[in-house]
């Protein structure tokens, strides 16, 4: 094994620009693109060959939210993605608590009126609230340790509920708002800029040495949900891949290596759905030429053997964990390696991990993910997704992890020991994560406004 390189100095900075120079990077927004074009500029410095790759996405922007009681006081509110908007002083209406909601306390008294919700509830259950119509909804969070949750909220969401203007409460301003008890309150809720936007990929290609034919995408994906600084989700992991491509520049590869960073994985894995649909469709495309494979050639879909996938790295205190689907000697080998380095690693084999790696293993192409869990998780999809939570010991900890495995069993290896192919029983785990039609075909949806606001009924009060 050669000396290692990575660097967590280097991922901390890179991490660094994208949480606090770029900051929140909601797919489809300027930020998005702009972290985008950081990462492509950045391996273009390696000497790498990389560029854009352009999809559609649909996205929005939040302008305000508020909830008012009697006598003027307000409750500090987060508004929901996509959700629907109010007239421009809110709507005052009867308030309703829900303390455990479920389909069979839903009735027609729920009806216009404000419901407040502690926690969330089952899709049945929404689906039961949103079409008894009531003027908005107030969840407030069930854990009070626990910032107040920014998304993910996708369009095909909205399509099938409805919209209804939402809101998200902490938990401490919730229990004043629960203790107040009040017969009626005003709520706004105002989203503007929703629009079909661009999201952006952006990929590098590190060439190998002899194994054209034995592509492994390196991934990561780069946005964060709305509002959120996204530093363990996922600024870390895509430091870390940036880190991961100087690394690799430098020791070289006998497999080409295409460095990933996806957008839009956070409003439903669209940058590598779109990704991995490309290339189904240029392989179904020339693959209708019969010699096209009697001649002995290949896609770019075939070309790809493997995918390894970083989401959520550089936690102060942590776990380190992998997830891996394919055949049953990837997990093999993370544990031999681990063994070897007396490297506390805990590998869950067959396992769903829902991020980029998906919409590859949906290909049947096999992955290995990687993340470092702990403390940090009650910051998830928040505005408290800092940079603090993260440390550049940390980061170097995985990776070097990550470099060590990558070459032994990647990069310097003649022969590949995972086999291009999802098992059995990872390919009923996948099927189920995706029961509902084929993924790759789902088409970009836009939110229908469907809350629209009677002018003698809904007008708000002074």
């Amino acid at each position: 094994m050669s000396t290692p390189l990575f660097s967590g100095k280097n991922a901390y900075e890179h991490l660094r620009v994208l949480c606090e120079e770029i900051g929140p990077r909601h797919g489809g927004s300027k930020e998005e693109k702009r972290a985008a074009c950081y990462i492509r500029d950045y391996f273009r410095s390696l000497g790498l060959e990389a560029r854009l790759h352009k999809y559609p996405i649909y996205t929005f922007r939040n302008a305000e939210s508020w909830i008012r009681m009697a006598g003027g006081e307000e409750i500090p509110c987060t508004p929901i993605g996509f959700s629907g908007d109010t007239p421009p002083k809110g709507v005052t209406r009867e308030a309703a608590f829900l303390e455990n909601p479920s389909v069979h306390c839903l009735d027609e008294s729920l009806k216009d009126r404000v419901v407040i919700v502690m926690g969330d509830f089952d899709a049945e259950t929404k689906d039961r609230l949103y079409r008894l119509q009531p003027a908005g909804l107030i969840l407030i969070q069930s854990e009070w340790h626990s910032p107040v949750f920014t998304g993910p909220y996708q369009p095909a969401m909205v399509r099938k509920m409805g919209r209804l203007p939402s809101v998200r409460v902490h938990f401490n301003h919730g229990m004043h708002l629960l203790e107040k008890a009040p017969r009626e309150l005003t709520l706004c809720v105002r989203t503007h800029g929703e629009k079909l936007s661009e999201g952006h990929n952006a990929i590098a290609e590190l060439r190998g040495a002899g194994r054209e034919d034995e592509v492994v995408v390196v991934g990561a994906h780069y946005d964060s949900v709305y509002a959120c600084p996204g530093a363990v989700d996922n600024g870390s992991g895509t430091a870390a891949m940036m880190e991961m491509a100087r690394v690799f520049a430098s020791k070289g590869s006998l497999r080409p290596l295409r460095f990933i960073a996806f957008s839009g994985e956070e409003m439903g894995l669209h940058g590598a759905k779109e990704y991995v649909k490309g290339l189904r469709e240029e392989d179904k495309k020339i693959k209708k030429n019969k010699d096209f494979e009697l001649d002995g050639l290949k896609s770019e879909m075939d070309r790809i053997r493997f995918m390894v996938n970083f989401d959520m790295l550089g936690t102060r205190y942590g776990t380190d964990r992998a997830w891996t689907l394919g055949e049953r000697d990837i997990a093999a080998s993370l544990r031999l390696l681990a063994a070897e380095r007396r490297f506390p690693m805990q590998v869950n084999e067959e396992q769903i991990y829902s991020s980029d790696n998906m919409a590859f293993n949906y290909a049947q192409i096999p992955s290995a993910s990687f993340a470092r869990t702990g403390g940090t998780r009650p910051f998830g999809h928040s505005t408290e997704d800092t940079i603090d939570l993260c440390c550049a010991e940390a980061l170097e900890i995985t990776g070097r992890f990550c470099e060590a495995w990558m070459e032994r069993y990647v990069t310097a290896i003649h022969h590949m020991p995972f086999a291009r192919r999802i098992s059995e029983d990872s390919k009923g785990v996948v099927d189920k994560r995706f029961k509902d039609g084929d993924f790759l075909d789902r088409p970009v949806l836009t939110p229908e406004r469907k809350y629209k606001a009677s002018p003698k009924k809904r007008e708000g009060r002074k």
